[in-house]
């Protein structure tokens, strides 16, 4: 089915899988976290967004995504997101806790994603949109069961998806997980961020392959633009 389902779409086949750790370097923000001491400065640097609004199966959305780093020296977990859109002249501002914010731990130096999805009725899908983020964050014990992803192909598939396969590997057994995948192209822009978990147990060193029709993101041309893509996984305990 996997064979068929590309021979129907256009593959980019030529995708390069880079260490999370490399930052795009462009204008940022920096927030530190509330009673981080010099000693053990928890802060976050956003280094890239992207925003659109698209054509979902429940209507329009606006949607923005978000890569940034841990740029103090404690590791660090996101405690909320402020996402500022500018769209047809309006400011539209989203405050909320990304996904399993408490469980996904970014050590000093590394870089992780925030992607959201919002209901947005008063826009036409196509305009243009731009976004502004603001992250808060906090310092933490640095635990982390930390997921490896490679072998990402992408396939744009008709009429109006893409779908990416790749394999995920744990360092420990995991009963859940979550998985950032963040696009970029040839100039080192930002695309977009799909984020999504492995309905399955990870066992330690272990691949498992996993395939995701990517649906909710139907960025036009996002295969035959991505020239990178970046991974950041962590494994989660009950």
């Amino acid at each position: 089915m996997i064979a068929c389902l590309f021979a129907c779409g256009c593959a980019k086949d030529e995708v390069v899988i880079v260490d999370v750790t490399g930052g795009v370097s462009v204008e940022s923000s920096e927030l530190p976290a509330e009673g981080a001491s010099a000693a053990a400065r928890a802060q976050v640097t956003v280094r890239d967004t992207a925003a659109y609004v698209l054509s979902g199966a429940e209507g329009t959305m606006l949607y923005g995504a978000v890569a940034y780093e841990n740029t103090g020296d404690a590791p660090v977990v996101l405690t909320d997101a402020e996402f500022t859109f500018t769209a047809d002249g309006n400011a539209i501002i989203h405050v909320f806790t990304p996904v399993f914010a408490e469980q996904t731990v970014v050590l000093p130096g590394e870089s992780s994603y925030v992607a959201l999805w919002r209901a947005e009725s008063g826009l036409a899908p196509g305009t243009e949109a731009t976004l502004a983020a603001k992250l808060s964050c906090k310092p933490c014990e640095g635990a982390r069961n930390a997921l490896a992803v490679d072998r990402i192909f992408l396939a744009h598939n008709y009429p109006a998806f893409t779908t990416m396969t790749g394999r995920v590997t744990a360092e420990r057994d995991c009963p859940l997980n979550l998985l950032y995948t963040a696009f970029y192209d040839d100039a080192g822009g930002l695309l977009g961020v799909w984020y999504f978990t492995e309905g399955a147990q990870l066992m330690a060193g272990e691949a498992l392959p996993f395939t995701q029709h990517m649906k909710s993101l139907p960025i036009e041309g996002l295969a035959e633009q991505t020239a990178q893509v970046r991974a950041f996984g962590v494994g989660i305990q009950y």
